[in-house]
């Protein structure tokens, strides 16, 4: 099983960071690495445990359309979600309060077996394909177990630096919004 981790602190209030993590719409157009046919939340009502949300999105190796299932829900502090995608994956939201907005963690464990490994090798094979050409004439050829390790490290870390890629935009979205609204407290000049 991969699990991934990543947090950003954020300059806005937890209510509006959480409405936008729970806009799969609004979520899904600020991740850099795909791009949303379709995002939309299936159940009706508002957004809570058991809600269905639905995704159709064009990534780079190509179209993946899958259904994801509210698990946990607390307005303003929790979002997380099951998929029913092969492999499957669970990815939870979590927003703290700090002294000037919030902190964001998102933790994602998803379910890799061999086969989806050696299926995140192939998109880029050239660079695993050098470092067992290298160990092989350095005389001490990797046995699959660590050839399994060493593709399973550099999918976690491809898709880590998308995760901490998908944060900034996040965290670039809400605080350039955030700061064009005119403050409460200051007074209008009419």
């Amino acid at each position: 099983m991969l699990h991934l981790q990543s947090q950003v602190e954020l300059d806005v209030p937890a209510g509006q960071a959480f409405a936008l993590l729970c806009d799969p719409v609004r979520k899904t157009e600020l991740n850099p690495q795909i791009e949303a046919v379709l995002a939309a939340v299936l159940s009706a009502g508002p957004l809570g445990v058991g809600s269905r949300i639905h995704y159709h999105l064009r990534t780079a190796t190509g179209h993946r359309v899958f259904n994801c299932t509210v698990t946990a829900f607390e307005p303003d502090r929790v979002l997380e979600v099951v998929s029913d995608t092969h492999p499957p994956f669970r990815a939870r939201q979590s927003l703290e309060p700090t002294l000037y907005g919030c902190m964001l963690m998102h933790e994602e464990w998803i379910e890799a077996d061999h086969a989806q490994v050696q299926a995140g090798g192939r998109q880029r094979p050239l660079p695993f394909l050098l470092r067992v050409m290298e160990a092989a004439v350095a005389h001490s050829m990797p046995t699959p177990a660590e050839m399994d390790l060493d593709q399973q490290e550099t999918l976690k870390s491809e898709l880590q630096q998308a995760l901490d890629l998908w944060l900034g935009q996040i965290k670039a979205c809400l605080e350039t919004t955030h700061h064009e609204l005119p403050d409460s407290n200051s007074a209008m000049v009419t």
